[in-house]
């Protein structure tokens, strides 16, 4: 049953950003004003994840947007042309549905590209500025030559032409269909299972950035694999749900025990956050309310 009408314009972009504060900064003004249907705050991790089809090119796509592109935050934004018209007024460079496809389709080339370190000659004192070239998209093109065969390079060749008939249909590439129907969830955590701590709080820079430096302390003592995963405002840019993660091995008896030990002492400090603050809440306390037989536990 659809609950809302859905216009036959909607598109989705991504918005890059070097710091979480200014990423914060542009999905709380978004929210407020109602600007885009959906907003999420990606990290590196589920940016990768989301844009690789393996689990070796993730790792790759994890270098070329941290380190190469200098994008450690991606602000995934779905929205109609009136919105999307909206973030080009507000003056943010972003990586259009376009771009994304060539990216998507010519990720194995662009782990090699020499003329990413070209890019910032193309920028003035903005960053990203060179997304707003109206030539970028096609040079990208020419530079990638994408296509779904080369999405399947590092795929076992017996099962490269599924896959390669798979990636040429267009939804495969299509940030709208791709979010709606949670592609990601499919490809997470392919590296390493992960403990995901969700929580609801306010969309507060500086308690965002205590309570992620006390996460990460945590896995730092614990020897732990540790990052951002996602923040999605809720309520008009009054508050978020905010997801942090940590990694381990399933197979090391030592790293199931510090992530046993890291997973009580987060626990813990976001307990402390929810009793000092009275506006931060672990979903794990929200999530199973009004459950009262365990095997309804399953389907939380």
């Amino acid at each position: 049953m659809k609950l809302h009408p859905v216009t036959d314009d909607e598109e989705g972009i991504l918005v890059p950003f070097e710091s979480l504060e200014n990423a914060l900064d542009f999905a709380k003004e978004c929210s407020i004003r109602h600007i885009g249907l959906a907003i999420g705050i990606l990290g590196e991790e589920f940016i990768s994840s989301f844009i690789a089809p393996t689990k070796k090119l993730a790792e790759k796509a994890r270098v070329i947007f941290t380190q190469k592109l200098g994008m450690p935050y991606l602000v995934l934004l779905i929205g109609d042309r009136y919105a999307l018209r909206s973030v080009a007024e507000m003056g943010y460079s972003f990586i259009d549905q376009k771009l994304f496809k060539t990216l998507y389709q010519g990720l194995p080339s662009l782990s090699s590209a020499k003329w990413l370190d070209l890019l910032d000659e193309l920028s003035d004192d903005e960053a990203f500025s060179y997304l707003k070239l109206e030539q970028f998209s096609e040079l990208a093109e020419i530079a990638l030559a994408p296509s779904p065969a080369q999405m399947t390079m590092g795929i076992d060749p017996d099962l490269r032409p599924f896959f390669e008939n798979l990636y040429s249909r267009s939804e495969m590439s299509n940030l709208v269909w791709l979010n709606t129907f949670r592609i990601q969830s499919a490809r997470y955590c392919r590296e390493q299972p992960s403990v995901g701590f969700v929580f609801y709080l306010p969309i507060d820079t500086s308690l965002i950035t205590q309570i992620q430096e006390g996460l990460r302390d945590i896995a730092k003592k614990h020897r732990l694999k540790n990052g951002f995963g996602f923040i999605t405002p809720l309520d008009n840019g009054k508050r978020c749900v905010w997801e942090y993660d940590y990694y381990f091995n399933h197979n090391d008896p030592d790293d199931m025990a510090r992530i046993q030990q890291a997973t009580q002492e987060a626990g813990t400090l976001l307990d402390e956050y929810s009793k000092k603050t009275g506006t931060v809440k672990q979903v794990r306390y929200v999530v199973n309310r009004g459950c009262c037989r365990k095997e309804n536990l399953l389907y939380t």
